[in-house]
This record gives C-alpha cells, sequence and structure tokens, in this order.
C-alpha cells in the first residue's frame, strides 16, 4: 500500500449537486477557488494508482438559498464568480438517490 499523497484538481460544477470520483481512502480538500474563470477544487488525495476509485458527492449552495443542513458532511469552501454570484461548496451526503440521478 502507497502512503504518500498527490494533489489532484477538479472543476467544481455549477449545479445543485455533483459527484466526484476520488482514490479510496483518506483525503483532503486544500482549496476551492477561481482559475481562468472557472471554479475548481484542490484535493489531497491517496497517490497509489492501483488504489480504488469512490465517488463522493458535493453540494453548491449559492448565497440566501435555503438548504438542509441533514444533507451536508463539511464545508469546504465560498467562491466568487461575479460580484452578485456567490456559492458555497460543501460536501455532501452520496447516496443511492444521487445514483440514481446519474451522479
Amino acid at each position: 500500500m502507497n502512503n504518500t499523497s498527490v494533489i489532484w484538481k477538479f472543476l467544481v460544477q455549477v449545479k445543485e449537486r455533483f459527484a466526484l470520483e476520488l482514490p479510496e481512502g483518506d483525503y483532503q480538500p486544500l482549496a476551492v477557488q477561481l482559475q481562468h474563470g472557472h471554479p475548481m477544487i484542490w484535493i489531497s488525495v491517496n497517490a497509489d494508482p492501483t488504489a480504488k476509485k469512490v465517488k463522493r458527492g458535493f453540494l453548491i449552495i449559492p448565497t440566501g438559498l435555503s438548504f438542509n443542513p441533514k444533507h451536508v458532511v463539511r464545508y469546504l469552501g465560498t467562491f466568487q464568480q461575479t460580484p452578485d454570484l456567490v456559492f458555497h461548496l460543501y460536501e455532501g451526503c452520496y447516496d443511492n438517490s444521487w445514483a440514481a440521478a446519474g451522479l
């Protein structure tokens, strides 16, 4: 088993929820920022190339929109696309309803 990590970058999909495939094991979100006008997240993941990939769910909550905190695992960051569009990224509870939605 590999005990090293590598930092991966992913495009944040600006929709209510989306999923990313990450290597199984511990992972650490590092930053959420705009890069060349696109929201991105940098995550430190298991560097073992043989590690099984698992889907992790993420939620985008616009400022001022209500949401159910039961669907949230942890806050990851905030990014501003325009002066009037501010979004908050959370890790969500990936479950069968996400898979049924094709995520």
